[in-house]
């Protein structure tokens, strides 16, 4: 009978892990993190854990991502056009930039970071896979 729970158990810690999505972060050398985006609940999003440099990466996008007001700060909006290899939201286009990140505005009210410098190096959004309707 304990195998029996310890299967659900580690079912429902499965389940609650699918990949939702991905973010595929580089730089211009050449150093590269792929995240992948999981459910955190209802209508919610985070990146699966991490560690050493991609946890610190991590920690930089979720701390950015979510509300706009968090880029609101100094922000001001780009003409610049988003890549096609972003996908997800409502599809927005809008890209606002402040002074420690740019931001993609990938739906109403909700922003992801897609260029800013962390720890010396410069890194940027290549590709996005994100859920609709789904929050960070």
């Amino acid at each position: 009978m304990p195998r029996v729970w310890a299967l659900l158990l580690l079912s429902g810690l499965l389940q609650a892990q699918a990949t939702l999505g991905r973010l595929y972060y580089t730089t211009p050398r050449g150093r590269a993190v792929a995240f992948q985006v999981i459910d955190a609940g209802p209508e919610r999003v985070t990146l699966a854990p991490e560690s050493g440099d991609a946890g610190r990466l991590r920690a930089f996008v979720l701390a950015h991502a979510g509300p706009q007001a968090r880029a609101a700060h100094g922000a001001r909006a780009l003409s610049s056009p988003v890549s096609a290899a972003w996908k997800g939201g409502t599809g927005a286009t809008d890209l606002i930039q402040n002074p420690d990140a740019t931001f993609w505005r990938y739906a109403p009210g909700q922003v992801v970071p897609v260029r800013f410098l962390l720890g010396g190096q410069t890194w940027q959004l290549l590709s996005a896979d994100l859920p609709m309707g789904r929050q960070f």
